[in-house]
C-alpha cells in the first residue's frame, strides 16, 4: 500500500484534514469546529499522522491554496489531485467536476451528459456525494 501524508490545518471555516499520496491530494476532511472531529473522520482513511516525505510538497501546496481560499482569495486548483480511490464511474464524475468553471452551476443531469451517460443523473448525485475532495472539487 502506498504511503499517504496527513495534515490538519486551521482555517476560518474550521479545521480541515488533508490527505495526500505522492500523486496528489486524495481527500479533504471537514471542515469541523474541533480538531478531534477531524481525527474521528480520519479513521476511515489509511494515512499516517505525520507528513509522509513523499507527499510533503503536495500537502504544502494544498495547505497554502486552501489557506488563501478560506481567507477570501481566489482558489488555485492547479495542484495535483489523486482520484484513484473511487470507481471508474466516480472518477469520471469527479474529473468532470474539475471542468466546471468557477461560479457556473451544473445539474447532475448536466454532468451525466458531459460524461456520456445522460440517464445517470441519480448515479452522478451519488458520486458527487462520495467525492472525498468536496472542498477542492465541489
Amino acid at each position: 500500500m502506498q504511503a499517504n501524508g496527513y495534515r490538519v490545518i486551521k482555517t476560518p471555516l474550521g479545521f480541515l484534514g488533508l490527505v495526500a499520496s505522492p500523486k496528489g491530494l486524495k481527500a479533504v476532511l471537514g471542515p469541523h469546529d474541533e480538531r478531534e472531529l477531524i481525527e474521528r473522520e480520519r479513521k476511515d482513511i489509511s494515512a499516517p499522522l505525520d507528513d509522509a516525505p513523499v507527499a510533503a510538497d503536495i500537502l504544502n501546496h494544498w495547505e497554502a491554496a486552501l489557506t488563501r481560499y478560506t481567507n477570501g482569495e481566489a482558489m488555485d486548483l492547479s495542484g495535483p489531485l489523486d482520484m484513484d480511490g473511487g470507481t471508474e464511474f466516480q472518477r469520471s464524475v469527479w474529473q468532470t467536476l474539475t471542468d466546471i468553471p468557477p461560479g457556473a452551476v451544473w445539474t447532475y443531469g448536466d454532468v451525466a451528459r458531459a460524461i456520456g451517460r445522460p440517464k445517470s443523473a441519480r448515479a452522478v448525485g451519488q458520486a458527487v456525494g462520495a467525492n472525498p475532495l468536496g472542498v477542492v472539487v465541489p
